[in-house]
Parts: structure tokens; C-alpha cells; sequence
């Protein structure tokens, strides 16, 4: 029996592949990839739009549009879409961030002939039925108020005022904004933002040679050329400065703190070096954040740092809640272990530990065509090449202690932080 009280030694990742950037085209100017591979006939269609919340001409304009794609379309109501995918064990799913929003099928492939009708009308004919509008935004208005109520949501929002004051990266949000949507304005953020002149589709799993010229097909039928009308976004750029804020919730029994600095991108030579600092500091549950404020203290149930690296801009976040009684504390902690990265060399043995999660984790998310694809989108709206993620698993185990108090000494800088708290304190 091997003995569980030694970890094993440290190797490279043998399994990082590099991955094929080079799209075909379908249709005039829609970029398809395809990833082959998988024991199971089931097939990912993701189409990918930059219809992210960074194009809203109004707040919650672009959620409220992916919100309702699947409501109705020109040939099936959105209580046919919704029983014609459970019948054939299928799922069309949605997902928006900051810059991009996607739509997804996921089916066996001797299924997908008979989804992409659907699955088409889906993409390009939706209707955006009134009732249904009604329906969503009476639910989305009472979420949004219980998530008002709460300290970590506001801290978020108060935050990202911080952070992102005049750019489309801020994020804003109220309840009487849904008052002012209309179906119209979600038809017109459609037909501008959601044009495949402006999208890209990945395809994985089994059978993606057939799949792509089957969509291929299914498209053309019902698609219209359509002129690229995304809202110019170049000007806003970004320009921070660090500020704190702070907003008082009577009798709050937590407070939420955000702390938030400017980050590197994944293109950036040094972003290795920062991504292992960052996870040394509150990127794992054994990282120095945890350990001091959760174990040690018992200030929180958790406490994280995270590199958030969107398409024009990157950010360190670090968030927490804690009891109102040892806001002040925690925050004083929080600054302690920032010092402490910027003046105490790493130990031999904490530093081996760090590579060897961040390479585990790396080779977990290549295991199987679904995951491997959804590192290849992140490559492609990043704009990497394909060889990104081995080049990155090369340089993790060279990373000398040295360099990780260097690249923490540049950006874990506390004067560099802006710090929001929501709560009592």
C-alpha cells in the first residue's frame, strides 16, 4: 500500500494538448470549430455572440434578451421548444457574462436532426412573446429585490462602481429598470447583437464532421444576411483609480468586503507568476486567506482571491462576509497577508503543494471534449494561440520563489485596492 502521508513528486502534465485554432467557414462569414472526441454519442453545439452585458444601450437589456430567446419563436412556441427538447433527453442552455453570450445544445447525435429546427429557430427567429415577457419580468423584479436585501450582492455592485465608474463593465442594476424593457427593445438587441456575422460556433463530442454540415444546412434555410451593428465600445477605455466606499445596513449581523486592483491579462508573460501568487494567497481552500481568517480566526465560512480577466480588462478580486463585529479585524487581516507576500519568500514546501494543485487542476479541465472545448473558447475570445495552456503548465514548475515575491510586491500593493463594505461594522 502506498504510504498517504507522503505527496507524490512533482511532474509535468503530460496530457495538455495543443488545440486547433484554425476555424472553417459555413455559411459567408460564420467561423466553425470542431473538436472530435468522447466513447458516448452525445454532441455540444455552443454558439457564441458578443452580445455580453458590456453591449447593454440599457441596464439588464442584454440578460433580459437571452433571458426570453427560448420563450418563442416564428415556428414554435416556447412550450414546444421546451417539450421537444425533453422528449429527445436534450438540453438548450444559455449563459451571458461581461462580453459574450451563448447559446447551447446538448443531445446525442442520432437526435440532433431532429432538434435543429428548434434549435435554428431558436438562434435566429425568436419572437419574444409578450405574456411570457410579462411572466419573466415580474419573477426577475422579485429576485432582484431578495438579492437587494443582501449585503454580499450590494457589495458587488458597489465595487464594481469603484472599479469600472464610466465604463460598460459596471454593473447596474435596479428594480424599476425592468419597468422601462419593452419586447421591442429585446427584438432590436437581437437582431444587432445576436448576428452570426458577429458569432462563432464550437462543436464537441462524437460525430462533429456531420453535425457541422447538418447546422450548416439548418442555418442557411432561415438565415438573412445581416449588416454587424455592435455598439462601439473603444472609447470607454478604462481608467482606474483606487477609492474606497462604504455603505451601512442597519442591523446587519454580516458584512460583506470586496477588495479589487488592476490585474494582468492571460496574453502578459508575467500572468503566470501572478496567477501562482494569487492562489498562494486566496485561490485554494489551503491558501494563506483561508487559513488565517477561516481556521485560525473563525472570522467567515470562506474567503477567496480570484484573477478575473475579462476581454478588455483584468482585475484581482478578493470577497469575503464576516460577522459585523470583526469587519475591522478581518480587513486588517486581509492587509497583513498582502504584506506578507510582498516581504516573506514562499517556503520550499507550500510553494510545491501551490504547482502541483494549479497542474491537477489544468489537466482536469482538458479531461473530455466538453471540457476541453470550453478552454478553447476561452483562447479564442482572448485571442491566444493554440499552444497557450502547455506553454503554461511548462512555466509553472520553474516559478521560483523569488519571482512570486516580486510579482506580489507590483500587485499586491494595498494602496492599489479599492475596498467596498456593505453591513454593519
Amino acid at each position: 500500500m502506498p504510504n498517504r502521508t507522503i505527496a507524490p513528486l512533482l511532474a509535468f502534465p503530460k496530457a495538455i494538448p495543443e488545440l486547433p485554432i484554425l476555424p472553417e467557414t459555413i455559411l459567408e462569414n460564420l467561423s466553425c470549430y470542431t473538436l472530435e472526441g468522447g466513447s458516448e454519442d452525445v454532441l455540444k453545439i455552443d454558439v457564441v455572440f458578443k452580445a455580453g452585458t458590456l453591449y447593454d444601450s440599457y441596464p439588464l437589456l442584454a440578460n433580459t434578451t437571452l433571458g426570453n430567446i427560448k420563450e418563442g419563436t416564428a415556428n414554435f412556441t416556447g412550450r414546444e421548444i421546451a417539450e421537444t427538447v425533453d422528449f429527445f433527453g436534450s438540453q438548450i442552455q444559455t449563459d451571458i457574462s461581461y462580453d459574450r453570450a451563448e447559446i447551447t445544445l446538448v443531445t446525442q447525435g442520432k437526435h440532433l436532426v431532429s432538434l435543429l429546427d428548434v434549435f435554428t429557430d431558436v438562434l435566429l427567429l425568436p419572437v419574444f412573446p409578450e405574456k411570457e415577457f410579462a411572466q419573466y419580468v415580474k419573477r426577475s423584479k422579485s429576485q432582484l429585490s431578495v438579492n437587494l436585501e443582501k449585503v454580499e450582492f450590494n457589495c458587488r455592485l458597489l465595487l464594481s462602481e469603484l472599479m469600472f465608474s464610466g465604463h460598460p463593465y459596471r454593473e447596474q442594476v435596479s428594480v424599476s429598470a425592468y419597468d422601462a424593457l419593452t419586447t421591442d427593445m429585446l427584438r432590436a438587441f437581437h437582431s444587432n447583437h445576436f448576428s452570426l456575422n458577429d458569432a462563432y460556433v464550437l462543436i464537441s463530442g462524437r460525430g462533429t464532421a456531420t453535425a457541422k454540415d447538418a447546422l450548416a444546412a439548418a442555418l442557411s434555410a432561415k438565415w438573412k444576411a445581416q449588416a454587424s451593428s455592435l455598439r462601439d465600445t473603444s472609447a470607454a477605455n478604462w481608467q482606474y483609480s483606487p477609492s474606497e466606499k462604504r455603505s451601512r445596513k442597519a442591523d446587519a449581523l454580516q458584512s460583506a468586503i470586496r477588495m479589487g486592483a488592476p490585474a494582468l491579462s492571460r496574453n502578459h508573460p508575467d500572468y503566470p507568476l501572478l496567477y501562482l501568487a494569487n492562489m498562494a494567497l486566496g485561490g485554494y481552500f489551503g491558501s494563506r486567506l483561508m487559513q488565517n481568517i477561516r481556521e485560525d480566526k473563525g472570522y467567515t465560512y470562506g474567503i477567496g482571491s480570484s484573477i478575473n480577466v475579462l476581454e478588455d480588462a483584468a482585475y484581482l478580486l478578493i470577497s469575503t462576509q464576516v460577522g459585523a463585529e470583526v469587519t475591522e479585524a478581518t480587513l486588517h487581516e486581509i492587509r497583513f497577508e498582502l504584506q506578507r507576500m510582498q516581504t516573506a519568500a514562499i517556503d520550499a514546501a507550500e510553494l510545491q503543494r501551490i504547482k502541483r494543485y494549479i497542474l491537477g487542476n489544468l489537466v482536469e479541465s482538458f479531461d473530455g471534449p466538453f471540457a476541453t472545448a470550453d478552454r478553447l473558447k476561452l483562447m479564442i475570445n482572448h485571442g491566444l494561440d493554440g499552444g497557450y495552456f502547455s506553454r503554461f503548465a511548462q512555466r509553472i514548475p520553474h516559478i521560483t520563489a523569488e519571482e512570486i515575491t516580486a510579482v506580489s510586491a507590483e500587485f499586491f500593493n494595498e494602496k492599489r485596492f479599492s475596498l467596498a463594505v456593505v453591513g454593519e461594522w
